[in-house]
């Protein structure tokens, strides 16, 4: 029986592959724009300074697309990847070998995986929600058995204007992942299993296509507007940067704008919330 996660994948893959058939030259960058820098601005505004004081490796538990860990990968950093999803890992597997990058990726129960080694940081992005409270503290033990010191967790922000919009859009087109998503309490989940919270933030404040911004636009363009007036930039030429389609040449700008945003403001307004923690026996 192909699991809901196997759909999704598989559609996702298939929509990749379209595209590089469609052009020469095809990233991620060009796929996602908005989820490439947002995912670029958190390795280098976050992990990789904490992974840069310790041994450098990493364990995603719920790798995905595996882009996370690529990227990880081209800092010398040596990544583990673990998914239920026999086509993420599929997948992964394709951004990695078109990324050129050596990650090791298993298609294995989150659940079930063991490991004799430790890594510096376990983390996972846009997993847990997908499981009630039980399995959640669940997931946290077992990151917290396979690291020697961080934990690292994001969720989608659902009090975010632009996290709202994204999905009455894809609900109106017909498109939405139609999996089951729980309420997340961060904060107890990390007291519970002793892992001291270190920072909150957010990222990926954009999104790449216009056509995702809805009624709660005005709300959207106010933060836009508090940023360009902070970075002092002619360039972005008022409103016009920030209504419009995305692409690989907007990664940049996207990602200066996310950086001078405040951790408050970008817990607020992201698409994604972050949760890093430390283990406190270790």
């Amino acid at each position: 029986m192909i699991s809901g996660e196997d759909v999704y994948w598989e559609k996702e893959y298939k929509r990749y592959l379209a595209e590089v058939k469609l052009r020469s030259i095809f990233s991620f960058d060009d796929y996602s724009p908005a989820k490439s820098y947002s995912q670029r601005a958190i390795l280098n505004r976050i992990i990789y300074p904490i992974l840069s004081k310790t041994k450098k490796t990493c364990l995603e538990l719920g790798s995905g697309s595996g882009f996370i860990l690529s990227l990880l990968s081209k800092m010398q950093i040596r990544c583990v990847g673990v998914d239920n999803s026999e086509k993420a890992i599929e997948f992964s597997k394709y951004i990695c070998q078109q990324r050129r990058t050596q990650v090791t990726l298993i298609n294995e129960n989150i659940f079930n995986f063991v490991s004799k080694e430790k890594f510096s940081l376990v983390f996972n992005s846009g997993v847990i929600e997908h499981f009630k409270f039980d399995q959640q503290d669940l997931l946290i033990k077992k990151m917290v058995s396979l690291s020697n010191k961080y934990i690292l967790v994001c969720i989608p922000n659902n009090n975010s204007p632009l996290y709202l919009d994204f999905i009455d859009y894809v609900k109106k087109k017909g498109n939405f992942y139609n999996v089951k998503e729980y309420p997340v309490n961060m904060e107890k989940l990390f007291r519970k299993n002793k892992v001291r919270l270190i920072l909150k933030d957010g990222f990926h404040i954009f999104n790449s296509k216009k056509c995702y911004l809805n009624h709660r636009r005005k709300k959207i363009f106010k933060f836009y507007r508090t940023l360009s007036i902070r970075l002092g930039k002619i360039y972005l030429n008022g409103e016009n940067f920030f209504s419009k389609d995305y692409n690989k040449k907007d990664i940049k700008l996207m990602t200066l704008l996310e950086n001078i945003a405040t951790p408050e403001e970008r817990f607020k307004f992201g698409f994604m919330r972050l949760y890093l923690g430390v283990i406190e026996s270790k």
